[in-house]
């Protein structure tokens, strides 16, 4: 009951991601081919309905660099990626440490598209290996939730396989 309660109480969007600033002022070219892998930038009312609805759950994936460094990350990001029953990964950009594919939904058979950037990040408290993922309904205005939920589902696994590799976080 409380699956369908969520589902129906989800925001009329079809675009989710972990970050909804940054794509309009690129800072750097691998954010620029982040932006561009997965389309169009969000309007400031889209980001908005985004931060209301997801704020508090969708968010980045960040270790310390100590702890796994970008390439480590990018590799277990990977691993779990290729483990997804329901997605197909289309674009492996080892250099940038973007992976772009398509997610199919169980029910109607609909194709969402994904991107997920792994980055490093500089920080008052020092470097980070960062995981931002990107999900879009092709059709559609809204997806009832599915998008948010592929992401968490996914940085979910994510960090437990980071825990697994490198011990209690």
């Amino acid at each position: 009951m409380f699956g369908l309660f969520a589902m129906l109480s989800a925001p009329v969007l079809n675009d989710v991601a972990t970050t909804v600033s940054g794509y309009d002022k690129p800072e750097d070219e691998i954010v620029l081919e982040f932006q561009e892998a997965s389309a169009k930038p969000y309007s400031p009312a889209v980001k908005a309905i985004i931060q209301k609805a997801y704020g508090s759950k969708l968010h980045p994936l960040v270790f310390p660099s100590s702890i796994i460094s970008r390439s480590d990350l990018f590799e277990v990001v990977s691993a779990v990626a290729m483990k997804q029953g329901d997605w197909k990964l289309e674009k492996i950009m080892r250099q940038s440490k973007i992976l772009q594919g398509v997610a199919t939904t169980r029910i109607m058979r609909f194709q969402d598209d994904f991107v997920i950037l792994v980055s490093e990040r500089s920080t008052p408290r020092g470097s980070v290996s960062r995981v931002d993922m990107r999900s879009k309904s092709r059709m559609g205005k809204g997806d009832l939730g599915a998008n948010a939920a592929r992401i968490e589902h996914f940085l979910g696994q994510v960090r437990e396989a980071v825990a697994a590799k490198v011990g209690p976080l």
